[in-house]
């Protein structure tokens, strides 16, 4: 018997069509996420000069949260079938947002801690905002807003824009909305533009903060007598830090207080090598 006739190209089982499927549909979902779902941040590149606390969400990771899908995404699906879904149609049909779809990032930031802005940003169609507002606000009747330039402004001070690239503005004030109009490279604070949050906090803003903080008897004084670099902190303050060393004064005053025993335990598990105790006696 002569040696058996190998099988034809034309013979052999075709397989590269099941291997293709999978990769087509891998890279049309890698094209959809760059083409349609991610969108260049520019809400953040909006934070006006001066500002002192800033913080920025991305939507698409805070969407994909675990507690966001459980608790958030329930809300909002049972809301739409309400009074509420038709006015976000209405919304949606004069100023072209769709919503939640082109709502990608948000920033909250202040130049002071008392005139806030909030800047959103996502695929949002340019110049059509401000005016398809203006329509909805009439049609519902809201009195007060009136269109002054690029703005709406309402009497009472808050203000609504939208920026060239498409992001929108709505501050407490016309100023602090203008000074967020222009884009610039955030030099001044820079507000990382990537993670799921993040902020930034300048010194003079957390100085502020600590100075309006309500005192704990004994500790201002306990700072005064402190060396450069020694925190004095209530046990509250302290909760999430920690350091070599740690001095709990007062642990059964502590102990004392509502929630007492818990703001021990914070105080003295905050040191990783050494612990101290200053008890308190009256004389």
């Amino acid at each position: 018997m002569g040696d058996p006739i190998p099988p034809t190209v034309r013979d052999r089982p075709r397989r590269w069509p099941w291997l293709a499927l999978p990769s087509a549909l891998v890279a049309g979902l890698v094209v959809a996420y760059f083409l349609w779902w991610k969108h260049p941040a520019t809400a953040h590149r909006h934070v006006p000069e001066g500002t002192r606390l800033a913080l920025r969400a991305d939507a698409q990771a805070l969407a994909t949260f675990g507690p966001v899908r459980e608790h958030i995404w329930p809300i909002l699906f049972r809301a739409r079938g309400g009074e509420r879904s038709e006015r976000i149609e209405r919304i949606e049909k004069a100023t072209g947002l769709r919503i939640p779809l082109d709502l990608r990032e948000a920033v909250i930031a202040s130049v002071d801690a008392q005139s806030w802005v909030l800047l959103v940003g996502g695929p949002i169609e340019p110049g059509r905002f401000v005016d398809g507002m203006e329509e909805v606000l009439r049609e519902e009747g809201a009195s007060g807003w009136t269109h002054d330039g690029e703005l709406l402004v309402h009497a009472l001070g808050p203000a609504i824009a939208q920026a060239d690239d498409g992001t929108l503005i709505v501050g407490t004030g016309k100023p602090i909305v203008e000074a967020s109009l222009p884009a610039h490279d955030g030099a001044d604070l820079p507000l990382p533009p990537e993670g799921a949050v993040s902020f930034v906090l300048h010194e003079d803003a957390y100085e502020g903060i600590v100075d309006r903080l309500p005192s704990v008897p004994g500790l201002d004084a306990l700072r005064d007598v402190l060396p450069d670099g020694v925190p004095a902190l209530s046990a509250t303050d302290a909760k999430g830090l920690e350091w070599d060393a740690a001095v709990v004064v007062d642990p059964d005053g502590i102990a004392a207080e509502p929630r007492g025993w818990n703001a021990l335990y914070v105080a003295l598990t905050r040191c990783t090598q050494e612990l101290a105790q200053v008890r308190v006696r009256s004389l």
